[in-house]
């Protein structure tokens, strides 16, 4: 395996979403709509903001993250129904090691955040090592962890560019679609529901952009990582 490149990674990262762009738009539309609808059962029965987008978090976005992921590990041109199909296939096991990440770096992120960080970094290929080598959940992470910490500083390098990205993007939405203003909560609805989408979207390809770079032996099909 060759030396791990940020820059290729970083390349491939992009390469990869705009070459998926024609499959991504109808996934990003379908996560934009399902955030929105979920947000907006919270407002109808009363309850506390948050409680189903969380339940969501715990099935759809998984979902729709190892989607994502499998178009973005298939060098030939798959269409998006292949895509859901072999997630549905695999579905428990990628909602399994979606929910196990995000227990571990949320524990992690209450003891001085650092752990959290850390365990991102650590975990972020489990995703694509669960559908690319059909591992299981526990063995996916176990992996993820293994060939990350062999180069954990560029990898959580990365992870901080996506992290930081995220909060950029966020606050530009919000103020764009007036998201600050408590007044107008469908805008702050809205501002939410793209939020999720883009950046769920993006993590999905940026795992497995590092997935390929880990794994680089010059025999990849995708032209940026030659």
């Amino acid at each position: 395996m060759s030396k791990f490149d940020i820059l290729r990674t970083l390349s491939g990262w992009f390469w990869l979403m705009g070459r998926d762009a024609a499959r991504l738009i109808p996934v990003g539309l379908l996560w934009f709509g399902l955030v929105y609808a979920f947000y907006s059962l919270d407002s109808s029965f009363g309850l506390p903001t948050g409680l189903f987008p969380i339940l969501a978090s715990m099935g759809v976005e998984p979902f729709l993250i190892g989607v994502c992921s499998w178009m973005a590990l298939q060098d030939q041109n798959v269409s998006l129904q292949n895509a859901i199909n072999h997630t549905i296939g695999r579905f428990w096991s990628v909602v399994f090691v979606y929910v196990l990440a995000l227990l571990g770096t949320g524990l992690g992120f209450l003891f001085l955040i650092i752990p959290g960080l850390a365990l991102s970094a650590l975990w972020i290929v489990a995703m694509p090592v669960l559908l690319a080598e059909g591992k299981g959940p526990i063995d996916a992470l176990r992996q993820s962890f293994i060939i990350v910490r062999k180069t954990f500083w560029p990898v959580f390098a990365l992870v901080m560019i996506l992290l930081v990205g995220a909060f950029i993007l966020s606050v530009l939405l919000d103020f764009s679609t007036g998201g600050f203003d408590d007044t107008v909560p469908v805008f702050w609805l809205v501002s939410e529901s793209l939020s999720s989408a883009a950046i769920g979207i993006m993590s999905a390809y940026l795992s497995v952009a590092i997935y390929r770079e880990l794994t680089f032996d010059q025999k990849h099909d995708v032209s940026v990582f030659d």
